[in-house]
């Protein structure tokens, strides 16, 4: 569910750049169709916001390096191990150098 929740919270990061009565960019709507993590950080624009906290926070970029690689089909994995999901979980919801907190400061 940690990733799943990352892949929301790009998705509003994407959204805060439409305003209500703009007609929506047909690429950038087309872009937004994905669940890869890596992919969406591009398309709501914080690919260089990334790096530079990557830069500033060392567990921050721990953290990233664990969770960017949950996927769609990894949310079904019944098989994987317990030290994993919870290394996804906390790479997520650290409150200091957690992947939501720091998204929390764009959407």
């Amino acid at each position: 569910m940690a990733g799943y929740a990352l892949e929301c919270a790009f998705k509003a990061c994407i959204a805060k750049q439409v305003k209500e009565f703009d007609f929506p960019n047909k690429q950038l709507a087309n872009a937004s169709h994905t669940h890869k993590l890596p992919e969406l950080l591009g398309t709501a624009g914080l690919k260089q916001k990334l790096t530079q906290k990557e830069k500033e926070d060392q567990e921050f970029s721990l953290n990233w390096a664990v969770a960017k690689d949950w996927t769609e089909t990894s949310r079904y994995d019944c098989t994987i191990e317990q030290t994993r999901a919870v290394d996804l979980f906390n790479a997520v919801t650290d409150n200091e150098s957690g992947i939501l907190a720091w998204l929390k400061t764009y959407w």
